[in-house]
């Protein structure tokens, strides 16, 4: 006890504790400190959240690398699947023997894609420099050249003007920034080739440039598919989620000829599917595999068969038309909606304007037969006739045969029409079951005798 004693007592060991109590409160003292700090921080981004304009704020969250989240500078790059990744993590990623994106997992190696819509929304967007030293803020356009100053060592910076950087320091954006996002957004959205609204999901090459889902169809026809404007390989492309959801408040307009209707961004693709005025592949162009195989409304296929194919067109014979493997493939795989045939001979050796078609719902998991006639069916007197034709499918290496009776269509009716009442309906599976084979399936439709149709 009394050793305890004379050891409390000792100055040495008083110091000692003195010195360790001090060093406890100062570090609670700078947590304090920091706390209070980050507190503040905190109140000014709640403050900025209120104040800045909402579309800005979105963007500027959107412009974050999906590692260290801070601003990733011109040019944006993205993986396949639409993360972002800024340069200098992209670096360090691709030392790895296997460099996958952090977001996804996704493998990078030489699957770099450059988002250039989303660089041209930034462009007015305010950001802050991505270092702890400074607290500097630019526009998004400008990010890219005050790194590259700000990264320099400072004793070079003494000797350096940053507008050789040629960037300038901002803490606000325009009163119309937003307004000017929004507006670049309704033009990115269009297919760099053909113009019309993209529906999702929107599909781009390396360099960035968007392409719908028609167009790219046609470009992977060639040998060698490349981009006309940058000649990358297009064979695989990459998905522009941020544009995506940057247009999901937009409005967009149907892309079809006779089709007025307007709707939100998001149900585009549902709408194009369905559309009554959607246009319908030309068998003969398709026939001929050309890249621009034409496509044209169901009003619009006499007229366009005459003027393109009625005079070189071999005749379809209507007891034995075949339907290719490889379209009933596309119809499953969404790059076809709706097929057609051409023309045939009556007895008189005369082009009958018969046009059987095929229509698959991807919903209903069933594909639909139907006959569409371009002319007029009956007499005005008499339109509440109905001529019946006969269909038959059947397979060449499949015992399977389908057998159907229905009403003509005329050219007059809409499309709506023409897919509510199938002349036959076929399962996927029983699809399967007929082309299994590999060579497709065999049609025969039988004309009605009679009842006033005009076929010629």
């Amino acid at each position: 006890a009394e050793s305890n004693d004379a050891n409390s007592d000792d100055p040495d060991d008083n110091d000692s504790k003195k010195k360790t109590m001090d060093k406890v409160w100062s570090k609670v003292i700078a947590d304090t400190k920091d706390s209070d700090d980050r507190d503040e921080d905190e109140e000014e981004d709640e403050d900025e959240a209120k104040t800045r304009d909402p579309i800005m704020q979105e963007i500027s969250v959107r412009l974050e690398c999906c590692k260290f989240r801070h601003a990733v500078p011109t040019p944006i790059q993205q993986c396949i699947n639409g993360h972002l990744i800024c340069k200098s993590c992209l670096i360090g990623i691709n030392k790895s023997k296997n460099p996958t994106c952090p977001e996804c997992d996704v493998g990078l190696r030489d699957a770099v894609f450059t988002n250039l819509a989303l660089g041209n929304m930034a462009s007015h967007c305010v950001v802050p420099c991505r270092y702890e030293h400074c607290d500097v803020k630019c526009a998004h356009s400008d990010l890219d050249n005050h790194l590259q100053y700000c990264s320099l060592p400072a004793k070079r910076k003494e000797n350096v003007d940053p507008e050789d950087f040629d960037w300038k320091a901002t803490d606000a954006e325009s009163d119309d920034a937003g307004i000017r996002a929004m507006a670049i957004v309704a033009r990115e959205i269009n297919c760099n080739f053909c113009n019309e609204a993209t529906p999702p999901p929107i599909q781009q090459c390396k360099s960035g440039h968007v392409a719908c889902s028609y167009c790219l169809e046609r470009m992977r026809r060639a040998d060698s598919p490349t981009c006309p404007f940058c000649q990358v390989d297009i064979s695989v492309t990459g998905r522009n989620l941020h544009l995506e959801e940057m247009a999901s408040s937009h409005s967009v307009k149907c892309r079809w000829e006779g089709c007025e209707k307007e709707m939100k961004y998001p149900e585009l693709s549902e709408h194009l599917a369905t559309c009554e005025s959607q246009p319908i592949l030309c068998a003969a162009c398709d026939a001929k595999a050309e890249s621009d195989a034409r496509y044209v409304s169901w009003d619009a296929m006499w007229e366009h068969y005459k003027a393109v194919h009625l005079g070189k067109a071999t005749p379809t014979e209507l007891d034995n038309m075949v339907l290719k493997d490889d379209h009933i493939r596309r119809m499953l795989d969404g790059k076809l909606g709706f097929i057609t045939w051409g023309h045939s001979l009556n007895a008189n050796g005369e082009p009958v304007r018969v046009f059987p078609g095929m229509y698959y719902s991807k919903e209903r998991e069933t594909f639909y037969f139907t006959i569409r006639i371009m002319a007029p069916l009956l007499a005005e007197e008499d339109d509440d006739d109905k001529t019946t034709f006969g269909l038959v499918v059947s397979s060449p290496t499949s015992p399977v045969r389908m057998v159907g009776h229905f009403p003509a269509i005329s050219y007059r009716t809409p499309h709506k029409y023409t897919i509510n009442s199938p002349c036959l309906a076929i399962s996927v599976a029983t699809m399967e079951l007929m082309t299994e084979g590999g060579d497709g399936i065999i049609f025969e439709v039988k004309l009605p005798e009679g009842g006033g149709l005009t076929l010629v």
